[in-house]
């Protein structure tokens, strides 16, 4: 994996590195995702962003403003992904 890190050039190759991380369990790799998020610039990778990033999140991920700078910037579809996403997290976490 850390030969993968130093070989990413482009969103697409960071966004799927992040993706094996998670799977693998490191969600250390959460705050690579909340910086991609919040800089991405294609729309593919946004959305996989969203996607995963609401799937790891806690409510307090949620809640912080600071994960949530890409918004001024986001597609009314990526909007929309974002909010079906993050309803699904808020609705599975009942305390």
């Amino acid at each position: 994996m850390k030969e993968s890190i130093t070989k990413i050039t482009t969103e697409k190759q960071c966004i799927l590195l992040i993706n094996d991380l998670l799977k693998l369990g490191g969600f250390t790799a959460k705050s690579l995702l909340i910086q991609l998020l919040n800089t991405a610039t294609d729309e593919n990778v946004m959305n996989l962003s969203i996607r995963l990033f609401c799937s790891v999140a806690s409510h307090q991920d949620l809640l912080n403003n600071e994960n949530l700078l890409f918004f001024p910037n986001v597609s009314e579809d990526n909007a929309d992904t974002f909010a079906s996403c993050a309803s699904c997290n808020n609705n599975t976490f009942h305390y």
